[in-house]
């Protein structure tokens, strides 16, 4: 919905302090005053915004629970948002910001429809995580040539869900 502001406009100090009118697309009129309706409308777009995108960075990560998840076996499998096969992602690097190495794809999980949802990568040791296979979910990551890049941080990334095969 988009709206418009209009202020009746004499010159005066009382014209300038007068509430405006908001035009509405629809056609209708309301009035009030323009700070609160404009604080009112950035109010509930910065609460459902943030709601919104805590939820999404947290089903982003893992799309599912881990024991929902079996490995792909079929190596000519297309996996989708990557434009890849699961036998060209194997062993590709995982990189972060600067570069810095996070692991390499160890495997790629499917969920109960079939379809390729996660990547299991093997964390390096020199990250400061420890040797350990988290669940990445593919829309955290993109690929870049040889590579795929996250945005995820090495602490993020080391809060994951472990896979266990």
């Amino acid at each position: 919905m988009e709206l418009f502001m209009r202020r009746p406009h004499d010159g005066t100090q009382a014209a300038r302090n007068r509430p405006c009118t908001l035009l509405l697309l629809d056609g209708k009129q309301r009035m009030g005053t323009a700070m609160k309706s404009i604080l009112s409308i950035a109010t509930a777009a910065l609460i459902l915004g943030a709601a919104g995108s805590g939820l999404a960075q947290q089903s982003a990560a893992v799309p599912g629970a881990a024991n929902e998840y079996r490995e792909v076996n079929d190596d000519n499998v297309m996996v989708p948002g990557l434009n890849l096969t699961v036998g060209q992602l194997d062993d590709m690097n995982i990189l972060g910001a600067g570069d810095t190495k996070f692991g390499e794809v160890e495997e790629v999980l499917m969920n109960s429809a079939g379809q390729p949802v996660a990547l299991v990568v093997d964390l390096e040791r020199s990250v400061g995580i420890g040797d350990k296979d988290v669940i990445v979910g593919l829309d955290q990551l993109r690929a870049d040539g040889r590579n795929l890049i996250t945005g995820l941080s090495s602490a993020q990334l080391g809060a994951l869900p472990t896979w266990d095969d």
